[in-house]
């Protein structure tokens, strides 16, 4: 069970930042009445790959977190999972800032691409664009939820 791990030393693998507060007080509601229903994806090392949400919203309601390791995957398919995982949250308006940072962390811009399920020429224009962009809020914000 992750209930004593720090979501900041695992943020190694949170490409898509945090919930809005919305969201995350709709997710600590839902934890509080149902309990966990999915586990949170962590690799062969203890990092988290898929539920920095749920652990977040889980330790600050001081319940356990269960979870699923998911080994045997280099640093690309590591970054694919948690793409696949998030598909949801790749709004129009978030896409350059992923894609930015998917190639900032090795992906070539083919790769992220084809990921996103967008043109090469697409993400070259999100990489210089998110370059341009120095003032963009942090990916992760502090958990005030009620």
């Amino acid at each position: 069970m992750a209930r004593g791990r720090d979501p900041g030393d695992t943020a190694r693998y949170q490409i898509f930042g945090d919930l809005l507060p919305p969201q995350l007080a709709e997710l600590s509601r839902d934890i509080a009445a149902n309990g966990i229903q999915q586990p949170i994806s962590v690799d062969e090392n203890g990092n988290v790959l898929d539920g920095f949400q749920r652990l977040r919203v889980c330790q600050h309601l001081g319940r356990p977190c269960p979870e699923v390791v998911i080994g045997d995957l280099d640093e690309l398919a590591k970054l694919r999972f948690i793409v696949g995982r998030n598909k949801a949250r790749l709004t129009p308006a978030f896409r350059p800032r992923i894609a930015a940072t998917l190639h900032e962390r090795g992906m070539s811009q083919r790769d992220v691409a084809e990921l996103l399920g967008v043109n090469q020429s697409t993400i070259s224009r999100h990489v210089r664009a998110y370059g341009q962009q120095p003032d963009l809020p942090p990916l992760t914000v502090p958990l005030t939820v009620s």
